[in-house]
């Protein structure tokens, strides 16, 4: 059976389970197909769309429900969701606010650590679906240019398929390190029969209290990072072409001049082979995965958590909060970053001659994710600000786990199953009903309702 029709019988498959989730005697169509079919790039789903729901499941619906629903925060009067029982829950706008500016408050300290390294932004107009994909390899390309030319590169975009579902996201940072170590400096563009690097994924948090957050806090952002450590790895030796000829692609398409200027393919890999079509990109990508001279991906991960700047009208409410992600995927409020935004057109600016100039600053655009939706009552933080934001972080500690992919699989197939509509939401269990306290779903959740009848 051929790749294309494994794909065509997966996806019909997944079709007809997605018609036939029901929850309270009530027939609904699953969360992928009510809000992610209508994305403009239809069919993903993000690494935040995959690992945001370990915090709480039902939370992760509900905000889902009110960020699409007709009674949004515009509208006058107190906002509501309506739950796959006909349920009727009201919003607390007031936890929302403090979340609203807690968020703030993590990215700038997010982006300040992305401007030390890449300080410009460029746009890039896509016409096509091969454009848009062109220019996730350009941005790749660009990663890995950043990574020969300091050993580090940030806001790295990542995709790849896992049971025929294509999942995409941003990682924090990348580094390259020696394998093994104590390689020179001066060794780093020579070629051998042995590559002699590793990757190494780490991730960014946030948070307001001066202490790492309790173990069972932290599981969310171990899955975040194995799951970018599977993209990654994946990236590295799989060949996407008959993915993207499964997908109706034509990999000879010329791209359009626009593109090309905009994205800066002239400059991108001077001297190589002309960059005119989606499979020219992806022949290049593989030509600076070889320059990588990279062995595998570090099995060993690490969460930085630092504190996030607080300011006086962040304590007005006293909520319990779990560690904020400053992950660029999320936005600004629960039902922001658990929603999903449609991928930003951007792309690094940084070039061969870049890498090849070792006194240059690798310039990368900033995500869509990253931009801040600020109300009539926020400043908009100037370059200045977010430095000095960064300037009030410091660095908590440090956590660092191994790989594990049994449990990362064991993680996505269960995720998918409510994806897909093939089982409900599921809450917090007993011992971690803390969360509760800083949800603004708690008057009325029925999960946390349940609880107490049973107990």
């Amino acid at each position: 059976m051929s790749s294309k029709a494994r794909t065509f019988i997966t996806a019909f498959l997944r079709g007809l389970s997605d018609k036939l989730f029901t929850a309270g005697g009530k027939e609904e169509l699953s969360p992928y197909v009510r809000y992610h079919r209508s994305r403009p790039q239809g069919g993903t789903l993000s690494v935040t769309d995959l690992t945001g729901p370990l915090w709480c499941e039902v939370q992760f619906d509900y905000g889902l429900r009110k960020k699409h629903s007709k009674n949004g925060p515009d509208d006058s009067g107190p906002v509501t969701i309506t739950t796959a029982t006909s349920k009727t829950i009201f919003v607390d706008q007031e936890v929302v606010a403090v979340k609203e500016r807690v968020m703030r408050r993590g990215r700038s300290v997010h982006k300040a650590l992305e401007r030390e390294i890449h300080p410009r932004v460029d746009r890039v107009k896509t016409a096509t679906e091969e454009e848009r994909w062109a220019l996730r390899l350009v941005n790749l390309i660009s990663s890995m240019l950043s990574l020969l030319d300091t050993g580090r590169c940030r806001e790295m975009q990542v995709f790849g398929v896992y049971d025929a579902q294509l999942i995409v996201g941003i990682i924090d940072e990348v580094e390259r390190k020696s394998h093994p170590e104590g390689l020179s400096r001066e060794s780093l563009v020579e070629k051998s029969q042995s590559k002699r690097f590793k990757l190494h994924l780490s991730d960014t948090k946030t948070r307001q209290r001066h202490t790492l957050p309790p173990v069972d806090d932290m599981f969310p952002g171990q899955m975040q990072l194995m799951l970018y450590h599977k993209l990654v790895k994946d990236l590295l030796v799989t060949d996407f072409r008959p993915f993207w000829r499964d997908m109706g692609l034509d990999l000879n398409r010329p791209l359009s001049q626009q593109f090309s200027d905009s994205a800066g393919l002239s400059t991108l890999l001077p001297g190589a082979r002309k960059l005119d079509s989606l499979n020219d990109l992806w022949l290049a990508w593989r030509d600076v995965v070889d320059m990588l001279d990279v062995v595998d991906v570090d099995v060993t991960l690490t969460v930085v958590y630092r504190t996030r700047p607080r300011r006086r009208t962040d304590k007005k409410l006293d909520i319990r909060e779990h560690e904020t992600s400053v992950d660029p995927e999320r936005g600004t409020t629960v039902e922001d970053f658990l929603s999903g935004f449609p991928e930003k057109e951007f792309r690094f600016t940084n070039s061969w001659r870049d890498w090849n100039n070792t006194d240059s600053r690798i310039n990368v655009s900033q995500p869509a994710e990253e931009e801040i939706k600020e109300d009539s009552n926020t400043e908009e933080l100037s370059e200045e600000g977010h430095l000095g934001e960064l300037a009030k972080s410091t660095v908590i500690g440090k956590e660092t786990f191994q790989m594990d992919t049994r449990k990362l699989d064991t993680h996505l197939k269960s995720i998918l199953d409510w994806w897909h509509g093939r089982r409900p939401p599921k809450g917090v269990e007993p011992p971690l009903m803390r969360r509760c306290g800083s949800c603004e779903y708690r008057e009325g959740c029925e999960w946390l309702e349940e609880q107490v009848v049973t107990q």
